[in-house]
């Protein structure tokens, strides 16, 4: 069960590395309404 945890923080805190690289890249307005399309 460990492991399975692990994944996931691992792939969480990737996922916010990305997200904040891209809203640097992109701009911050363009990155959220990506993710939040409504």
């Amino acid at each position: 069960m460990q492991w399975v945890f692990n994944a996931y923080v691992i792939f969480f805190g990737g996922l916010l590395l990305l997200g904040g690289r891209m809203s640097d890249l992109f701009g911050q307005r363009r990155i959220f309404m990506w993710g939040f399309p409504f």
